[in-house]
């Protein structure tokens, strides 16, 4: 299934190029030319190969009849034309220093492209949402003992309160993932699959976040229980070239419930922060979700009025909380937004919807794109002020035979562009080649010619060939001020000298300061890497979404007198991964992690008893879950110690 075309534009940064160059009387049948040539090509191709077609068609215009100022800008056309073509002539007559010269550009400039197209898709996260300025992610940051403890979910009253009380509000929405767990679905018994990415969501989701609707109307897809959204990809993995609209999907793990297809949308693009397959409405026939205030399991998201004032909208956020938990006043919780496109860099809060990235990994990665770019220049500088005895020969005989500095200037720098023109073009292949190499480790394809990078692409390549230009102007100036009999006599140590030792020590310090960073990173990834975590990960697989077996029991059974099995357990969490919570503590309480496990999964898992013992299957006490094991971060947070281990203590309240 794909969706329809959409009316595509030509590059705006070549119309502007066409109007600046392009004769008045000519422009407006030369850009509706170059128009439907682009029309045509996106048909044929994918907007960033139409894009490349456009650029090529448009160049074949820069010619002297279309130009402005024809006559004035004919006489630099052929100057420019001489210099060019001397250029060629003087790096094939050395090709060595050439061949340098062009490879260590050729790879900084790889590595600068690789870098900060890179980082142009880390800015772009959740940008694509319509009025994405105007939406934000309200979070709570739980409050124990004077600690905040920052929590990306929040209770599902909440969004309803926050329409209906604060003026700001345009609208409200939540979301409900699965938070682990697998659903077994399918179309009929032929076709089935488990899903993780099924959200629940508020039937407004499409009021605030932005998708191309493929087939179904969004202010209706989601109305009803029995309905369900998927996306382009679900709906061919599921119905193949058949129209999915209104057909079933049945939810073999929820007693085979069937779901009826509404509406199915492009899939979520890579740059958002969180990632879904499936959408079906929030709904519980049991409980009014809208009046619960306990119950941290909910993602509020805000779009605010165009003209409302988000400080004002913030100020309110606390106060509307706590007059919903009167009894929370003690210790209150803090409510606070984030702004949407700030998740994905700016927020690193407990149980986050998706891995984020942070600001520091962003400019590490800025500054080591800058470094390698001004090595790479200095290292180019360096190789030209290698040459210097052939340049001032050059230059003395050109000067003998009447070149005056300016011709001289040009002719330097017109090579000096020819050389970073040619390793842009190297480097941006490099590049290229690089990003689908390293697509699994992205966990995306990154293409320098995608529609959303070609303008980033463009800018980094006149700033390539910028920086480039300016590296190449000193030797010009340099060249071109030499005399004629000083050229040709033997040139003298001098400050020409004293700038290449600058320019080597510059390159060294960068060097080394790259060098020592990259030593420490790999030595703490080093020591992440096989520092003792307390238990083996070592031969231990994990047998997921089995909470739905009818005797875990027998399973776990069955799996333990296999032949290659040493020890079997179960958990309802994965150790670092998705846990539960719950208050304990007196006379102050707070918020820890736990696992109800299996006594035969601490054995599987190897981990070390410091103090006390396992579980045991046949303890009274052990089986109404009046014991726990927890480790020794979780013995320092009760305030006991390690001899009150074995002995009863007080964990909840005083009455117990």
């Amino acid at each position: 299934m794909k969706s329809a075309d959409s009316q595509n534009n030509p590059p705006w940064l070549g119309v502007r190029l066409l109007r600046w160059f392009c004769k008045e009387e000519l422009f407006e049948e030369i850009e509706g030319d170059l128009y439907q040539y682009y029309q045509m090509r996106v048909k044929q191709f994918p907007s960033w190969k139409a894009g490349i077609y456009y650029w090529i068609h448009l160049i074949s215009f820069f010619r002297r009849y279309a130009l402005k100022n024809e006559s004035q800008n004919s006489k630099y056309f052929i100057m420019f034309n001489n210099h060019f073509k001397f250029s060629i002539r003087y790096l094939r007559k050395h090709p060595s220093s050439a061949f340098l010269n062009v490879l260590s550009l050729s790879i900084g400039i790889a590595c600068f492209l690789f870098i900060f197209i890179y980082i142009q898709g880390e800015f772009s996260y959740d940008r694509y949402h319509k009025d994405s300025d105007r939406i934000y992610r309200v979070a709570i940051d739980l409050v124990n003992n004077g600690e905040r403890l920052p929590d990306a979910t929040t209770p599902p009253a909440l969004a309803p309160a926050l329409k209906a009380n604060l003026p700001e509000v345009e609208a409200a929405t939540r979301i409900f993932p699965t938070w682990g767990a697998k659903y077994l679905m399918g179309v009929g018994l032929d076709r089935q699959f488990y899903e993780e990415n099924v959200y629940r969501v508020d039937p407004n989701f499409f009021e605030i976040f932005t998708y191309d609707v493929i087939q179904g109307d969004p202010k209706t897809m989601l109305d009803d229980p029995s309905k369900i959204v998927l996306t382009e990809s679900m709906a061919e993995k599921y119905f193949g070239e058949e129209d999915p609209m209104g057909k079933e999907i049945t939810f073999f793990s929820l007693d085979n419930a069937k779901k009826v297809v509404s509406g199915v949308i492009e899939d979520v693009p890579f740059n958002s922060h969180f990632h879904f397959d499936f959408l079906r409405p929030l709904h519980f026939e049991d409980r009014n979700i809208d009046e619960m205030w306990g119950w941290y399991n909910y993602y509020t998201y805000v779009k605010l009025q165009e003209e409302a004032n988000h400080t004002d909208f913030e100020d309110k956020l606390q106060p509307l909380y706590l007059s919903n938990n009167p009894t929370d006043t003690i210790s209150p919780n803090i409510t606070y937004s984030q702004a949407i496109h700030d998740i994905h860099l700016k927020s690193a809060l407990k149980w986050e919807l998706g891995a984020n990235s942070n600001m520091s990994n962003i400019r590490i990665f800025i500054s080591i794109g800058l470094f390698i770019m001004i090595i790479s220049l200095i290292n180019y500088l360096n190789l030209t002020v290698g040459n210097i005895s052939t340049r001032t020969k050059e230059a003395g005989v050109r000067r003998t035979f009447g070149a005056v500095r300016n011709n001289l200037i040009g002719q330097y720098v017109v090579e000096s562009i020819t050389v970073i023109f040619i390793s842009l073009i190297i480097g941006g292949l490099i590049a290229e080649l690089s990003f689908s190499q390293l697509a699994p480790l992205f966990g995306r394809e990154i293409s320098l010619f995608d529609s959303g990078t070609m303008q980033t692409l463009l800018i980094l390549s006149l700033a390539t060939l910028s920086l480039g230009t300016l590296a190449g102007i000193y030797p010009a100036f340099y060249f071109s001020s030499l005399g004629e009999i000083k050229s040709v006599i033997a040139h003298k140590k001098g400050r020409f000298f004293d700038l290449k030792r600058i320019l080597l020590i510059a390159q060294f310090a960068i060097s080394a300061v790259m060098i020592v960073g990259t030593v420490v990173v790999y030595n703490q990834l080093n020591y992440f890497k096989n520092s003792e975590m307390g238990f083996n990960t070592d031969q231990v697989l994990i047998v997921e979404n089995t909470g739905n077996v009818p005797n875990q029991e027998v399973l776990r059974d069955r799996i333990s007198q296999l032949p290659f099995v040493e020890a079997a357990g179960y958990s309802n969490g994965v150790v670092g991964g998705l846990n539960w919570t719950f208050s304990v503590g007196y006379p102050d309480d707070f918020l820890m992690n736990y696992a109800v496990v299996h006594p035969d999964y601490l054995e599987a898992m190897e981990f070390e008893f410091v103090a006390g013992r396992n579980f045991d299957a046949s303890n009274e006490s052990d089986a109404q879950g009046l014991n726990f094991i927890v480790n020794e971060t979780g013995l320092e947070a009760l305030n006991i110690t390690m001899d009150q281990v074995g002995e009863s203590v007080v964990v909840d309240s005083q009455e117990d």
